[in-house]
């Protein structure tokens, strides 16, 4: 005979699962995404990656400072924005962290997102 609430209660762990899965993996940031100029602009002072207008101009590190125009992407050791260069910035990405060899270990969603993952496949 079979257990109908036994086996609604599986069903039902299996879906939370399979959903937890999902939304670890939605919550997790989104890693070398451009942001267009348009949509944001980074933080005051904050150093960043920028990709540029210009045909064949590969990505550079740039600084943004706002000012009583909006604000400015410069260019490191010049004190002068890209702009004032001939480089128009279209986007740009947060500098990612630097490598330090003792900070490598597993990231802590992929473990919950495993365990999550074989307690549905235990069953």
């Amino acid at each position: 005979m079979i257990d109908e609430k036994r086996l609604i209660k599986e069903r039902e762990e299996r879906l939370l699962v399979g959903t937890n899965v999902i939304k670890l993996i939605e919550e997790q940031p989104k890693i070398c995404e451009w942001i267009p100029l348009e949509e944001n602009t980074p933080e005051n002072g904050e150093r960043v990656l920028l990709s540029f207008a210009n045909e064949k101009q590969e990505p550079l590190v740039g600084t943004w400072k706002v000012d009583d125009e909006g604000g400015a992407f410069y260019a490191p050791f010049t004190g002068r924005t890209y702009a004032s260069l001939g480089y128009f910035v279209s986007a740009w990405m947060p500098l990612p962290e630097p490598y330090k060899p003792e900070d490598i270990k597993e990231a802590p969603w992929k473990n919950r997102a495993l365990g999550d993952f074989m307690k549905g496949a235990n069953r």
